[in-house]
């Protein structure tokens, strides 16, 4: 399934629905995934900038955050 300027749906989520970012506990640890970032006027962006610095202050245990999760994604059959 590719047409014009799109690729194949990856991954198993059944809604197709992925974070783009996001935090979460592991064990004693944290960590935060961003995808954002795929071209160099990204990593320039001051606003892009600051998120990545919270994000990696989070990691590092230097900001606090909620990283409770959101919950499972509904499909669009859920009641």
């Amino acid at each position: 399934m590719t047409t014009e300027g799109r690729t194949k749906p990856k991954g198993n989520s059944p809604t197709n629905d992925y974070g783009v970012a996001w935090i979460k506990k592991e064990g004693e640890g944290r960590v935060f995934y961003c995808s954002l970032g795929h071209r160099e006027e990204i990593y320039w962006n001051p606003t892009v900038l600051k998120f990545y610095l919270a994000g990696l202050q989070y990691a590092l245990g230097d900001l606090e955050a909620d990283a409770t999760p959101s919950g499972a994604a509904k499909t669009a059959d859920a009641k």
